[in-house]
């Protein structure tokens, strides 16, 4: 069987992201719908959020450039279902 076994779900590289900040979320959901997609910080500050309208699977790029170093989590909701996954971005300071 093709596709997530739930409605949805997702996953990302690098983990953890580092100073350039290029992180990939591919998402895959069974039908077309809306994906929302947010990064909270430890302390759930709203870092990104995007919303992907009429969608079955998207790839985004979050920029996380200038996050800071730390724990973040990714949260995707589609048609009600929630996943949460951690990142870790590590930030070399110049």
């Amino acid at each position: 069987v093709d596709g997530p076994c739930e409605f949805m779900d997702f996953d990302f590289s690098p983990n953890p992201v580092n100073t350039a900040g290029e992180l990939k979320v591919k998402i895959i959901c069974k039908d077309v719908t809306d994906i929302n997609v947010w990064i909270f910080d430890a302390f759930f500050r709203q870092r990104y959020y995007q919303v992907s309208r009429q969608f079955q699977d998207v790839e985004l790029y979050p920029d996380v450039r200038g996050f800071g170093n730390g724990i973040f989590f990714i949260v995707v909701e589609a048609e009600g279902v929630i996943k949460v996954k951690r990142l870790l971005v590590n930030q070399v300071e110049f």
